[in-house]
């Protein structure tokens, strides 16, 4: 096996691999899937499509977790809200859009419902007539004093990505408790709240159910996180990708993957989000890709800390932070930054194209199929820059040299060069003649490989 050829994902080597390379209390992104907190790298609710999550609780211990969701543009919070499970406990809900469900009001977003009996708070405050829950996508984030140059329609929740993150261990049979009502879970205190250990899972599904396509992936698991707990309530402080705070020796450890090998990096607290951007980057990107009639290929590339870099009310800053080059709203209602691409087909030929590609959002759904591709994105889709049919693979360049990416200097200088990714491929067969009359869709998912 290359080791140098790894899943952006998970790494390319056994558990003990990882943690005799690098200090175990350092932050690394969990092969086996388990940790403190879960990336999940798209939803979508175009074309009829819902997406399906799942969190499950593995530990003996009741967890604390936020949820959020953000739209994919500029990673702009649409949703959050707290979730508790108890030991062993596992939560599912469903995005779907208002439309399709016959809820023009209050607009021509997203939503989220769950029949879960686990506490959330606040509780999903909207009844359908059937008495089904939601609550709908919000827009507070980029409207009024919070417009960032992007759209400001409802549209904008349609897609995007989410994480959720483990705030606090707390007992399992106090969560147990809250289920239903949540009473025991409003006034945590100090005394219940223990650091949190992990043991999350999760997964998501695109799901259409008319079509009959079902794309589904495994959500980025990062264990080391949190060395403490970060616990408020709902409206309160935020928990994102940038609260991590597992500090060593004054500084915040990453293992990361340092010429071809495991290597704990640390980064100073201030600039702490570094640590989990080098858990995920990659310098390169290699993909299948299938396009022709009835195959449809589009690549989810998802840079879920890319906003701490771009969106000047997080930087505070005039220029965008490395290693994103173009603030939020440079150009309007976008961050571009170039990637270079070579294709190939089968036989080792290589495929015209224009050499360079622009990515312009948090969330980039890059499709070789005209106009809708596997996953009808809209808001987020980016064409691929060649034309015609092609089967075969294709390089993507995350540092090219018509502009080259790297991460700010880690405390001991080292330079990571590439951007922070994770994603998937989707590519569904469209089959005309499965019988006669009817059509058949045969759809899947795989995770990114890259270097």
């Amino acid at each position: 096996m290359n080791v140098n050829k790894i899943l952006p994902l998970y790494a390319a080597c056994a558990t003990a691999c990882l943690l005799n390379a690098a200090n175990v209390s350092a932050m690394y992104v969990d092969p086996k899937g388990e940790g403190q907190a879960l990336i999940y790298p798209y939803y979508t609710v175009n074309q009829g499509q819902q997406t399906l999550l799942t969190v499950a609780n593995t530990d003996s211990n009741g967890k604390a977790l936020r949820i959020s969701f953000r739209e994919g543009l500029n990673g702009r919070d649409v949703l959050s809200f707290n979730l508790y499970l108890a030991a062993h406990d596992t939560w599912t809900g469903v995005v779907f859009a208002l439309s399709d469900a016959g809820l023009g009001a209050p607009g021509s977003g997203a939503a989220i419902t769950s029949n879960d009996q686990s506490c959330t708070t606040p509780a999903l405050p909207e009844t359908t007539a059937s008495g089904m829950h939601y609550q709908h996508f919000l827009d507070y984030d980029y409207t009024g004093k919070y417009t960032d140059s992007g759209p400001t329609t409802d549209d904008r929740t349609r897609e995007g990505f989410f994480e959720i993150i483990e705030m606090a261990d707390v007992s399992s049979n106090l969560v147990d408790a809250s289920k239903i009502s949540c009473v025991s879970v409003l006034n945590l205190t100090g005394a219940t709240l223990k650091t949190p250990t992990g043991g999350l899972t999760g997964n998501a599904a695109i799901i259409n159910v008319a079509q009959g396509t079902y794309y589904a992936y495994d959500a980025t698991a990062i264990q080391g996180f949190l060395s403490a707990p970060k616990f408020t309530l709902s409206g309160q402080d935020d928990i994102t990708l940038g609260s991590a705070s597992s500090i060593i020796g004054g500084n915040v450890p990453s293992t990361a993957f340092v010429d071809g090998k495991l290597r704990e990096v640390d980064y100073t607290t201030q600039h702490s989000v570094d640590a989990v951007s080098a858990l995920l980057i990659n310098e390169r990107l290699d993909l299948q890709i299938e396009n022709s009639p009835g195959i449809a290929t589009d690549w989810v590339l998802t840079f879920p800390t890319k906003q701490f870099y771009v969106d000047q009310r997080l930087t505070n800053t005039t220029t965008a932070i490395a290693p994103f080059r173009a603030l939020f709203g440079t150009t309007t209602g976008q961050s571009p930054f170039k990637i270079s691409m070579d294709v190939w087909d089968r036989e080792d030929h290589s495929v015209a194209s224009d050499g360079v590609a622009v990515l312009p959002f948090e969330t980039n759904v890059l499709s070789a199929s005209s106009p809708s591709g596997a996953l009808g994105a809209v808001s987020t889709r980016v064409p691929f820059p060649f034309t015609g049919n092609v089967a075969g693979q294709a390089t993507v360049s995350l540092n090219p040299n018509e502009e080259a990416h790297s991460l700010r200097a880690a405390v001991d200088g080292t330079l990571l060069k590439g951007l922070p990714v994770i994603g998937f491929q989707a590519i569904n067969y469209l089959n005309a003649n499965a019988a006669a009359g009817v059509l058949a869709n045969y759809s899947g998912a795989y995770p990114l490989k890259g270097h």
